[in-house]
Parts: C-alpha cells; sequence; structure tokens
C-alpha cells in the first residue's frame, strides 16, 4: 500500500552511533542516562565487565557478554524478545569495534590457504555484510539503539583502491569499506563524546551536520555541544524534528 510522502518524520526511537577517545566515560555516559531517561535497557557487551561497573552503580540494567558470532546472535534474540515485550526501552551495543575487531580475524583466518596467507577478496566482503547486517537489524527494534565505539585515527598509506581510513563520513576501525557504509544505518546521527569546551572537568555530545566525526569537530561551523546525557539528545532531536515539520507546513 502505497503511502504519502508527508507521513514521513523522524522516528520516535533514537539510532546512535556514539564515537569517542577510549576511557572518556562513553559507555558511563550512555547507559546510565539512558536508564535514567527512559527506564529498563539491555547492553550487548563486547567490552570488559569493569567497562560498565561505574554504569552499574548510576542505574540498573541487563547485559550479556558477546565474545562471538553465537553470543551475539543470542544477544540480538534477547534483545529482540526484551523491546518486544516492552522490558527493554532501549538497547546498547558497547565497545562495536571490539566485535568488529574479532570479526575480521575469525573471517581472515577462515580464507588462509596450506602457506597461511589470508584472502581479502573473499573476507572483506564477508566482513562487510555481517556488521551491516547487525546495524541493519538493531534499526527493527521497537527501542532507541545506541551503538559505541573508540576513535582511534590509525596511521598508514592507502593502497590502490582501499576506502578512505579517516575524514567525513568515516567510522575509523571498521575495516574495509564498512568503515564508510556502515554509518549509513544511522542517518547521519553519529555523535562524537569528548571533553566540554564549556564546563571543566565535564564531558559533551559533539554534533556536527556534514559528517565530520573526531576531535576536529569541535572547532568546526556547524557543530553543537550538548550535555553528554542521551535524554538531552533525545530532546534535541525532537525539537529539530518539530522545526523541520513547521518548515514543510509553511
Amino acid at each position: 500500500m502505497p503511502r504519502e510522502s508527508s507521513s514521513l518524520e523522524r522516528e520516535a526511537y533514537d539510532r546512535v552511533w556514539f564515537l569517542g577517545d577510549p576511557r572518556i566515560g562513553k559507555s558511563t555516559a550512555v547507559v546510565s542516562s539512558a536508564a535514567k531517561a527512559f527506564g529498563p535497557g539491555y547492553v550487548i557487551n563486547c567490552g570488559r565487565d569493569s567497562g560498565l561497573l561505574e554504569a552499574s552503580r548510576r542505574a540498573k540494567f541487563k547485559f550479556d557478554i558477546v565474545r562471538d558470532e553465537a553470543q551475539m546472535e543470542d544477544a540480538l534474540k534477547e534483545a529482540r524478545r526484551g523491546c518486544k515485550e516492552g522490558a527493554y526501552k532501549w538497547v546498547v551495543w558497547d565497545d562495536m569495534n571490539l566485535y568488529a575487531s574479532w570479526l575480521e580475524n575469525a573471517l581472515e583466518d577462515q580464507t588462509r590457504n596450506a602457506k597461511g596467507e589470508p584472502d581479502g577478496r573473499r573476507f572483506w566482503r564477508e566482513y562487510k555484510k555481517r556488521i551491516c547486517n547487525i546495524l541493519l537489524r538493531l534499526q527493527d527494534f521497537k527501542a532507541h539503539v545506541y551503538v559505541i565505539s573508540h576513535y582511534i585515527e590509525t596511521g598508514g598509506g592507502l593502497i590502490d583502491g582501499q576506502t578512505d581510513k579517516v575524514g567525513p563520513g568515516v567510522v575509523p576501525l571498521l575495516g574495509g569499506a564498512a568503515r564508510k557504509e556502515a554509518p549509513g544505518a544511522f542517518n547521519g546521527d553519529i555523535v562524537f563524546m569528548a571533553m566540554s569546551t564549556k564546563v571543566k572537568g565535564e564531558r559533551s555530545f559533539f554534533i556536527n551536520p556534514i559528517g565530520v566525526y573526531g576531535p576536529a569537530c569541535a572547532s568546526l561551523p556547524g557543530t553543537h555541544e550538548l550535555a553528554a546525557d542521551v535524554g538531552v539528545l533525545h530532546e534535541e532531536f525532537k525539537k529539530a524534528s518539530s522545526k523541520q515539520l513547521a518548515g514543510k507546513a509553511r
């Protein structure tokens, strides 16, 4: 059944990817403020237990440890069940880059020949497909979805035909074309977390409208700085959506 274009507006649920330096406090800020703003939630934890320790002191939530694809499938099923039944109001995939790193190594090993040489033509395509598949499945949950990963710019020049490692629309630490294609699942809602430029010792979320993620985005024109609080970010998204709808009405 065709739908009218006027019915298109921002989803009721957030779909946000958070980037930031390691140990800046991404997990604590996102998980604890999501619980405060929306209630019970679920964390797909691909990092260390200790990464959630401070958040657990501030809020209650459920989590599972994920170290391989079988555990990831179980976690996605649990998240889907909880969201469908209303038990989870939000889902966080934490340290996504650690899972991506494990997956890259696992798929690479599967393509090694008798000499131990991997076949990149085979595993990079499969790697991108699996990473993007998880991100797309997360979009279907009737709950707020937040993905957290480290922002670390790796050095080294590009070989012929290789996807840029940094720049607009690129998420570092993902292998191959995934670092440029995976962010598309979030419709531009990618947030960089860093120390506040306004309040000493506090953390902030930085949102850049042209898709530049990283330390440089804080000083770029058009970048918005918000308190590192998911509830505050959600309200900001709602305001932006209301302004867009008002503009269409005019």
